[in-house]
């Protein structure tokens, strides 16, 4: 028969707490009782939590935007219509379009997922 020390520190490795011990140990317990020790060691091994899950997602990913019109780019700086309408003297991306893609952006940012 294998020790409890070990079951029980795996528990709380496994993120159990020990109201969750005491309640697995104590709820639904036969009318007889053979065995204690036995009962003890089965209860603990058969309703052990599922091992901690680590994360292996990366942290928040982080984009570049354009400077000027907020769009996302490979690198910083000015993306390539930006580029091209400062080069060919077109009117860059006006205070409403620049609001609307930052509002964009925030709405994208809150579906993302929450890493843990």
């Amino acid at each position: 028969m294998a020790p409890v020390l070990p079951l029980l520190a795996e528990w709380l490795a496994r993120g159990g707490t020990e109201a969750q011990i005491r309640t697995v140990l104590t709820v639904g317990l036969p009318d007889e009782v053979h065995s204690p020790a036995k009962l003890i060691v089965h209860r603990l091994r058969s309703k052990m939590p599922a091992p901690a899950v680590v994360s292996t997602t990366p942290g928040p990913v982080t984009r570049a935007e354009c400077d000027e019109c907020g769009r996302p780019v490979p690198s910083p700086g000015v993306c390539s219509r930006c580029g091209d309408t400062a080069r060919s003297g077109s009117p860059a991306p006006t205070a409403d379009v620049r609001r609307g893609a930052a509002l964009a952006r925030g709405l994208l940012e809150a579906r993302r997922p929450m890493a843990a």
